[in-house]
């Protein structure tokens, strides 16, 4: 229900004019709807109009959008794609767009919403959870802002420059939760994916699939130097990269990089880190703002070592395949003490952050050289703790 301010009348029989700059509803508009609803104070009259708000998500290709319809007594305002209406259904001059805000420290009303889908429909959509934000959690940035491997010779010069374009760009992020790590695995056959794909695209694509996942196995529990604890609470982060044109080609012509790519995905998925060779999987996490935050020197330090430096997270990963899609979890339950416990300093400051991602299949010799990377995106300000879905669903039977 939204307040509007007309002129009434005080107790002593003087007219008023609006109390607060807001238009009031012209006497020509407001004679094509019902009568409002009138109530009265001690100060002067107010009209009370029924406003009905309706929300459109909109997940895909342009990223976390929200679109709101508003109705009074069933007449629609404010749309920017009918201008003739405004003399009629838009009484009053068109509102700024409206931006569904979370209490701050609790779970945010755009995600009681997507959980209300949810529960309602049983179905998850891929970047569901990031699809009725008001602010964006995540955006694509320039693959040329990660140097990777080039030849000649590079075991032993060690030659590096940025990457030419991207086999993937980024098209949807998702932030889950569970009490198991089997929850939150496999996520590309537990959410549909078809939404991130044009009609026809479907299936793979000269050895490539049209949909690469990541997922990012995060624990929400303290790291313990006695106890080998390997399962738990924890989140999932989860990134789904689409095949763009230059992947296409790449795919076609089959040599270099792509060729690594395509050797990397016919392996059988049970397959070992330490049998696949030099063909590693490899992940690039970037501290972007690190000169922003108020840090110890401890973690200070941790960064100037590790920051935007490649690691293969050796023999703690898994791999999935579907009809259109290949994921590739990594489970940061199973990484040492001295990293876990390193990233779970970092819990508190997880809203603070700006993180640069990208991913990479490792190429070894001149033939395969330069590597190109797989796909990358920043994340801004993710709030796992409480913006994460719940998995799995109270409607589903997993």
């Amino acid at each position: 229900v939204e307040r509007r301010r007309g002129r009434g009348r005080s107790h002593n029989g003087e007219r008023k004019s609006s109390g607060d700059g807001r238009r009031r509803i012209r006497k020509s508009a407001s004679s094509l709807l019902p009568t409002p609803v009138k109530l009265h104070d001690e100060s002067d009259d107010e009209e009370f109009v029924g406003v009905q708000m309706t929300v459109l998500p909109h997940p895909l290709a342009n990223g976390d959008v929200v679109r709101l319809t508003l109705e009074i007594n069933g007449l629609p305002i404010g749309s920017e794609e009918d201008e003739d209406h405004k003399s009629v259904a838009s009484p009053t001059r068109r509102r700024p767009k409206t931006e569904i805000k979370g209490s701050k420290g609790n779970r945010s009303e755009s995600m009681l919403g997507v959980d209300r889908v949810l529960l309602d429909t049983g179905r998850i959509s891929a970047g569901i959870t990031t699809a009725r934000r008001s602010i964006r959690k995540w955006e694509p940035i320039e693959a040329s802002t990660f140097k990777l491997r080039c030849g000649p010779d590079y075991r032993r010069n060690g030659f590096k420059k940025a990457s030419v374009g991207s086999f993937y760009d980024i098209a949807a992020v998702d932030t889950f939760r569970a009490n198991e790590k089997k929850h939150i695995s496999d996520i590309g056959n537990k959410v549909e994916l078809s939404e991130l794909m044009e009609h026809g695209e479907e299936g793979w694509f000269h050895g490539l699939p049209r949909i690469w996942i990541v997922v990012l196995q995060v624990p929400a529990y303290a790291p313990s130097v006695l106890a080998s604890v390997q399962d738990g609470d924890g989140f999932a982060i989860c990134f789904y990269f689409k095949l763009n044109k230059r992947g296409e080609e790449a795919a076609k012509e089959g040599k270099g990089c792509a060729k690594v790519m395509k050797k990397f995905l016919s392996e059988p998925l049970s397959i070992s880190d330490a049998d696949r060779g030099p063909h590693q999987w490899k992940n690039m996490v970037r501290l972007a703002n690190s000169d922003e935050l108020q840090i110890g020197w401890v973690l200070r330090g941790y960064v100037q070592k590790y920051n935007a430096k490649p690691f293969l997270s050796r023999n703690c990963k898994s791999y999935y395949k579907g009809s259109s899609h290949f994921e590739v979890n990594v489970d940061i339950h199973r990484f040492n003490y001295v990293s876990r416990q390193g990233m779970y300093q970092f819990r508190s400051l997880l809203k603070q952050l700006t993180l640069d991602i990208g991913f990479v299949v490792q190429c070894d010799t001149d033939d395969e050289m330069p590597e190109k990377l797989l796909g990358c995106v920043r994340l801004k300000g993710m709030d796992a703790e409480n913006d994460a879905v719940p998995l799995p669903l109270k409607s589903s039977t997993s």
